[in-house]
């Protein structure tokens, strides 16, 4: 953790606490173009990303569906996506 200062009120240097939180995140990305080659590579992207950002990630769990055509009129491709459209690309065939 980087360590700040600051001036206080009397002119004394003084560090100062950081105040951190964690968020946790569940996400479905659609690579639509098929960048990514595998679940490693999409990995080790969102890893680089976020180190630009000056933050920290723990992927403990990335799930990768069949691949499937892509069409613009997809209701996934929608804003008003929810996560059962998402999920549908994860169901198990029987």
């Amino acid at each position: 953790m980087r360590k700040l200062f600051a001036l206080n009120k009397t002119n004394i240097l003084k560090e100062v606490n950081k105040i951190a939180r964690l968020y946790k995140v569940e996400m479905y990305l659609t690579d639509a173009n098929g960048e990514f080659r595998d679940a490693e590579q999409f990995k080790n992207h969102l890893e680089y990303v976020l180190q630009r950002m000056d933050a920290t990630m723990k992927l403990t769990k990335l799930e990768v569906s069949k691949e499937f055509e892509w069409e613009d009129d997809l209701k996934i491709n929608l804003v008003k996506a929810t996560v059962e459209d998402f999920e549908e690309y994860f169901k198990k065939e029987e």
